[in-house]
């Protein structure tokens, strides 16, 4: 028997967030806390929880993995198992798919071979405070703070706005509404986005948070 591990990978923050505005950040956030069940030879079905690990033995050969979840379209793939220890990644593509009937995008599966193949540890590895450096915890704390102040400004430009509206009044507040909307629906899912994968990524079984 050899060691299959089914991953519920998450969306990371990156620029297709960005360049999709607020609209597509909320998609994202939506696509990463739905229930994904995943079907193993038509089997039973396993729910499958993020930054947890569901590890499974098979016999050598060619398997079929079916991934499910609500407002998400399905995905089926086969997979041959061999000798080596093996990783099955499920994650959502909030950009891809998007139908009436499946409004968060659809699943991928895809095979990796090492826990620096998944995300949030690829995203951290990419930073460029990582170069160079054997631990990941400098750019993750990096990016708590940057992700903390983003929010925080976002916070504060929405507290900001509600002040002027009730000393300013109605006009002056409809003024500065469009430009308070702006900067706010940047820094908020920014923020959110940045703290919750450094949530995922402090989650990780150690020896994934720093393979070998």
């Amino acid at each position: 028997m050899t060691s299959v591990t089914l991953f519920r990978e998450g969306i990371t923050k990156g620029p297709m967030q960005v360049r999709g505005g607020l609209g597509v950040a909320i998609r994202s956030m939506r696509a990463n806390w739905v229930r994904v069940t995943v079907h193993v030879d038509r089997g039973e079905g396993q729910p499958l929880r993020q930054t947890k690990r569901h590890v499974l033995d098979l016999s050598p050969g060619r398997h079929e993995i079916h991934a499910s979840a609500t407002g998400l379209a399905s995905a089926t793939s086969h997979f041959t198992v061999g000798d080596q220890p093996t990783i099955l990644a499920i994650a959502p593509a909030h950009t891809e798919g998007i139908t009436d009937s499946t409004p968060l995008g659809q699943l991928e599966i895809r095979c990796d071979q090492s826990p620096q193949d998944l995300q949030p540890f690829r995203f951290y590895k990419e930073l460029p405070s990582s170069i160079g450096r054997k631990s990941l915890f400098p750019s993750v704390a990096i990016s708590v703070i940057g992700s903390t102040l983003a929010l925080g400004g976002g916070l504060a430009f929405i507290a900001a706005w509600l002040w002027v509206l009730f000393i300013k009044g109605i006009f002056v507040g409809l003024l500065i509404l469009a430009p308070t909307a702006c900067i706010t629906a940047v820094f908020v899912p920014a923020g959110l986005g940045g703290l919750v994968t450094a949530y995922r990524f402090l989650r990780l079984p150690p020896d994934w948070r720093a393979p070998s």
